[in-house]
């Protein structure tokens, strides 16, 4: 459930979600429960935009996350956009009854710069620079023993969408 307000400069998101999994099998036994709360508020000052947010999430069976994120946008132009975004996160473990006995979340530090253009007229091109560290990557040992690892995601993304040629 979401609810979106608008007043003056600001647009106010707040929301609830809850996702349920329950596997039976003559094996094993696999749930979980996730309850989630965010907020959100986009303040629109002329050209900029900034939203901060923030989401907590509570799951059974591995425990509770808090994630502030915070984003801005600036068209110095009709046809450019600016945009930078960080966060802290996380993705969920992978539930596996039968090697992942104590599973985590996978969490994620996020900085994100890029810019989106319509200069040239029938085309949008984005670009994204991207820089992500991660923690607790469930792996696995040569004994099937659950590790847990560090890495590092950076690159770019490119993406282009052109108007509708011939219908």
């Amino acid at each position: 459930a979401k609810l979106t307000w608008r007043g003056g400069i600001n647009t106010l998101v707040v929301g609830v979600d809850y996702d349920h999994l329950d596997i039976e099998d003559f094996a094993f036994h696999l749930f979980s429960d996730k309850y989630g709360l965010f907020l959100s508020d986009t303040l629109a000052i002329g050209d900029l935009s900034i939203t901060p947010g923030i989401r907590y999430d509570k799951m059974r069976p591995v425990g509770d996350f808090f994630s502030p994120s915070l984003g801005v946008a600036w068209n110095p132009t009709d046809k450019v956009t600016l945009r930078a975004y960080g966060a802290h996160g996380y993705s969920l473990p992978l539930l596996c009854p039968v090697f992942n006995h104590f599973p985590r979340q996978q969490q994620v530090t996020t900085v994100q710069t890029g810019v989106e253009t319509t200069y040239i007229p029938w085309l949008w091109l984005k670009t994204t620079f991207f820089w992500n560290q991660l923690a607790d990557v469930q792996g696995y040992d040569s004994n099937w023993d659950v590790i847990l690892q560090k890495q590092l995601k950076q690159g770019v993304e490119v993406e282009g969408k052109t108007v509708p040629i011939f219908n």
